[in-house]
């Protein structure tokens, strides 16, 4: 994505709040979509090998099975959305970066 470009080249976040929060998320999700999508083709083609002449999947299951990949994905990856956060590049500072904050035992 171009806002990952951006991010890598300058050290200040400039894109805003939202964007510290979604660019991420849609990351996350892609990526984690695509990985379940491979799973998933893997299982059936073990299937289909191992069983050729009794395992046939319908165009019904398969519509369900993109989605509940696509749920899960929307779903695991919905921390990133809650603890990306914009902070200041140093103590003192008006500048600010996109960073990954997960709370600690000793944050609250």
């Amino acid at each position: 994505l171009p806002f990952t470009l951006v991010s890598n080249i300058m050290s200040a976040w400039t894109m805003g709040w939202l964007v510290c929060k979604t660019v991420p998320y849609l990351q996350g999700v892609s990526v984690n979509a695509s990985i379940n999508t491979l799973v998933a083709i893997s299982i059936e083609r073990c299937f289909a090998i191992c069983y050729p002449m009794r395992w046939q999947i319908s165009t019904r299951s398969s519509k369900r099975i993109i989605l509940a990949i696509w749920f899960i994905s929307f779903t695991i990856t919905l921390p990133w959305a809650l603890f990306f956060k914009l902070q200041p590049l140093y103590e003192g500072s008006d500048i600010q970066t996109c960073l990954e904050m997960w709370p600690t035992k000793y944050s609250g």
